[in-house]
């Protein structure tokens, strides 16, 4: 366990199935250290809500002023009420979930589910021949019922199954996970199908690019504009910004930037982004 003292908590899954998200996290603690001088301590939620208990008492154990992280929205909503309690700001530069700024002292650095909703539905708009498929976890499943509670009806996914014999569906809305993404676009391209697909902004990191390297797929990603990196960046900047500027009250300096609107980062967008995969065929109805 950790003994030092901080003011500064930067924490996510340094372990586990995700540690992939964790890796980026040291990296750009790392890269601002050496380039600026921010100092952070990081600490290893694993992304799982039965870690948080532990991981937030660490965390105020050491005395942080301000947290970073907590990159899996059902962990910070379970974080965040804990760290209301004690008066210190939870800065999101990865969690989505619309509901995380009902707490006062959740700053949300990166766009919300609300802004990814607008990009699938625009999708599904434009795309006649697409399918909605989700992997089964929790983040997919919370995905799949703000899709329908926007479109104000029902409709079925489709299963892997589904999709390898039906070649009416030329483009595939993938929610979930992005290693269970991955393995969906393995699997098509294992039984000789060629698809377009579009993932949710949890395939948003380079492990994934990695498992899809050598697809047949067409894959998009709905992307936050800047990267994943740019918004941790973002979030210890303000907080070391909050230690220079207002260390004793750092809730009070971050609801007075001008940043923010409602504790939302004002600059945040999601864009679609189509990865560069060399093996990738063009379906013409993209």
């Amino acid at each position: 366990m950790k003994k030092v003292k901080t003011d500064i908590a930067l924490v996510g899954p340094l372990s586990g199935p995700r540690s992939d998200y964790g890796r980026m996290l040291a990296q750009v603690a790392d890269k601002l250290k050496h380039s600026e001088g921010i100092e952070c301590e990081l600490f290893d939620d694993e992304a799982q809500p039965d870690a948080i208990a532990a991981c937030t008492s660490q965390i105020i154990g050491c005395g942080a002023r301000v947290v970073v992280g907590h990159l899996n929205s059902f962990c910070a909503m379970l974080a965040a009420p804990v760290y209301l309690e004690k008066g210190i700001p939870l800065l999101l530069p990865a969690a989505t979930k619309a509901e995380l700024t009902h707490f006062k002292n959740v700053f949300r650095i990166c766009p919300d589910e609300g802004k990814m909703l607008d990009m699938m539905v625009a999708v599904l708009e434009k795309t006649p021949r697409l399918a909605v498929f989700c992997d089964g976890s929790r983040y997919g499943a919370h995905l799949l019922h703000l899709l329908r509670l926007r479109l104000g009806r029902s409709f079925s996914c489709v299963d892997k199954s589904r999709l390898v014999v039906d070649t009416q569906i030329d483009t595939v809305l993938a929610l979930g996970v992005h290693r269970n993404l991955a393995e969906l676009i393995l699997h098509l391209d294992l039984n000789n199908r060629s698809t377009n697909v579009i993932c949710c902004d949890d395939a948003a990191v380079d492990e994934f690019e990695h498992m899809v390297a050598q697809t047949r797929q067409r894959v998009s990603v709905i992307y936050p504009v800047g990267g994943f990196e740019e918004s941790v960046e973002r979030a210890l900047r303000l907080a070391d910004q909050c230690m220079i500027e207002a260390p004793r009250e750092p809730m009070s300096y971050l609801q007075r930037h001008q940043g923010f609107c409602d504790r939302e980062y004002t600059m945040s967008e999601f864009t679609l982004r189509h990865l560069d995969l060399p093996n990738a065929v063009v379906n013409e109805f993209y």
